[in-house]
């Protein structure tokens, strides 16, 4: 049950006493709405400011991009091992943890191998169209 069920099923026991369901439901409708155009506009600033951020540092990422393919290797070779292994499926920590393990293992090298490499990209040049 993720949060808007549960204020759902709050908001029921609440408005149950009301005799008026619709009004509560358009109401509670709204307040989710709301929550959710509010995040939303937040998010989208925040993720276009880390977009020009990562944008400026890509050249430093050489080797991310091959810890991509073997996070897409080890995610789609799972089941297959847990069916030699004779699991139903594997532990969601274990996964997460060596996903993390892959992908920050891939940034710490192409941070370590390009340090001394000048950048190629200039922030202004990512600007122009």
């Amino acid at each position: 049950m993720d949060a808007a069920d549960g204020l759902i099923a709050w908001f029921a026991q609440v408005a149950a006493p009301l005799d008026r369901p619709l009004i509560a439901i358009v109401w509670l409708v709204g307040v989710v709405t709301l929550g959710v155009v509010t995040v939303l506009i937040f998010a989208i600033p925040g993720l276009r400011a880390l977009y020009f951020a990562l944008a400026a540092m890509t050249h430093r990422f050489q080797y991310l991009k091959p810890a991509l393919a073997i996070v897409l290797i080890f995610i789609g070779s799972k089941i297959f091992v847990a069916d030699l292994l004779g699991l139903e499926k594997f532990p969601a920590a274990l996964l997460l943890g060596v996903t993390f393990a892959i992908i920050a293992s891939g940034v710490v090298w192409s941070l370590v191998k390009t340090r001394s490499q000048p950048p190629n990209v200039g922030p202004e040049e990512l600007l122009r169209p």
